[in-house]
């Protein structure tokens, strides 16, 4: 092999190695961090599975308990199949009537094969509330607007 091929394939072994081997090196420290990244929660829920319809009115329920000021639940009826349909609204009323204020509606589950919108939806509550009062963005969304999900249109 001549001298330039040498040189190429050291400095190419070189940064290779530099590069695989930096994000190694700093581990500890990134691990470190992401643990210690998650703040305590004021509601610590999981989200690492599938829940039935039972299960995602029992958390609504839960949610709105634990934000009772900025959370409103409510039944729209029952489905053909005789199951709750259950809408939480996301207003802050000391900011405005949430007729004052620019909407969102997000549904989920509107076929059967659909389960994982549910769970998004409930996310999505979830994760305002948390980072209401911590995230400007988040505050600001929920003082100035309004939001309807309904994370079971066909339970």
């Amino acid at each position: 092999m001549n001298t330039m091929k040498k040189r190429t394939v050291t400095v190419l072994t070189l940064v290779l190695g530099t590069v695989f081997a930096a994000p190694m090196l700093d581990a500890p420290r990134l691990q470190a961090q992401q643990r210690g990244s998650d703040p305590e929660h004021t509601l610590p829920l999981t989200w690492d599975r599938w829940l039935d319809h039972d299960e995602i009115g029992e958390r609504m329920q839960l949610m709105q308990r634990t934000w009772p000021d900025l959370l409103s639940l409510q039944s729209l009826g029952n489905s053909f199949g005789g199951r709750e349909m259950w809408l939480m609204t996301i207003n802050n009323p000391r900011t405005g009537s949430e007729l004052e204020k620019a909407g969102m509606f997000i549904e989920a589950n509107v076929h059967g094969n659909e389960i994982q919108g549910g769970e998004v939806a409930l996310y999505t509550i979830w994760y305002l509330m948390e980072n209401y009062g911590e995230i400007d963005e988040i505050t600001r969304l929920v003082d100035e607007r309004v939001f309807y999900i309904l994370p079971t249109v066909n339970p």
